[in-house]
């Protein structure tokens, strides 16, 4: 969650360190967020993928356990309302650093 007045940038380097302890090396902007409702409020929430520096994982307490997959088998595993074969041609791309989307897409959840 992006706090005070730090870039979204920012806030991807602070919460993965926060949660993991890794220290983030790229960062990837997937052009593509939501909008949801949750606990009375309506949140806007953007998507990053972060290359990160090798390290101990130290979890913080909002987690219990972390797991290292691949690509095929992170999307066989992920809860996902959307379509899995767009979700996986976004991060295939991404991986790759090249842009899936021209502008950013936000998908609408929120009630």
């Amino acid at each position: 969650m992006v706090e005070n007045r730090e870039s979204y940038l920012d806030a991807v380097y602070r919460e993965v360190k926060e949660e993991t302890n890794l220290d983030v090396k790229e960062v990837f902007d997937l052009r593509w967020g939501s909008v949801y409702s949750w606990g009375g409020k309506d949140y806007r929430e953007r998507n990053f993928l972060a290359f990160v520096r090798k390290g101990n994982i130290k979890l913080n307490e909002e987690h219990v356990d972390f797991s290292w997959l691949n690509l095929e088998r992170f999307i066989e595993r992920i809860s996902w309302g959307l379509d899995k074969t767009n979700l996986k041609s976004v991060l295939e791309k991404s991986l790759k650093k090249q842009l899936f989307f021209d502008k950013v897409k936000m998908e609408e959840f929120s009630k």
